[in-house]
């Protein structure tokens, strides 16, 4: 994913994670396991990875150089993902193609299921993540829809004769005509 308006394809989505609708480069390696020819549309997929003595391996995570949208790297190739979407009872959905699959099990559109209770796998993992705290709220956008109108207004009159703690603007637990001075201020600033 990657917005129009970033920069990305003309519907959100991108065909590869590497922000391209081009088949990625197969990735080679070094002999301590990073990739060899790094950039951004470069992937480890179809055994092109070779060291340690195998035919195809995993390689080094980041040494790529392919970074999502969101800055992740190597969400293509090295191991099928785990994804928390489930699939069937007891099994969960897995995305992004492993260092021995073809090319289509890259693809955005590409995805198959696996429990992952049954056995250990070398070409299956999970990613680690945690949220990424989004904007703050936009206060005086109390009716939600994005722009300040007088709606936004018209909201606050009502919360602040409600006496509801939203109205409570200035947050020193009193409604006064600080309130209305701190909500006109705010409004006045705009949302980002």
């Amino acid at each position: 994913h990657q917005p129009a308006t970033q920069g990305g394809d003309s519907d959100d989505y991108w065909l590869y994670a590497t922000r391209s609708n081009s088949v990625p480069t197969i990735a080679s390696a070094t002999s301590t396991g990073d990739v060899a020819n790094p950039g951004q549309d470069v992937v480890n997929y179809r055994r092109g990875a070779d060291w340690n003595g195998q035919n195809g391996n995993v390689t080094t995570v980041g040494s790529a150089g392919s970074t999502s949208f969101y800055g992740a790297s190597d969400m293509n190739g090295n191991v099928l993902e785990f994804s928390e979407t489930p699939a069937a009872a007891g099994f969960r959905v897995i995305r992004g193609g492993a260092y021995a699959n073809l090319e289509f099990t890259l693809r955005s559109s590409s995805r198959a299921s696996d429990s992952g209770a049954a056995s250990e796998l070398p070409n299956i993992g999970f990613r680690l993540a945690s949220p990424v705290a989004g904007p703050a709220p936009c206060l005086p956008d109390l009716d939600g829809d994005g722009v300040l109108t007088l709606f936004d207004f018209l909201a606050f009159q009502n919360l602040f004769d409600a006496g509801e703690p939203a109205a409570d603007f200035d947050g020193d637990g009193e409604f006064t005509l600080f309130d209305f001075l701190a909500f006109q201020n705010a409004f006045d600033a705009g949302c980002p």
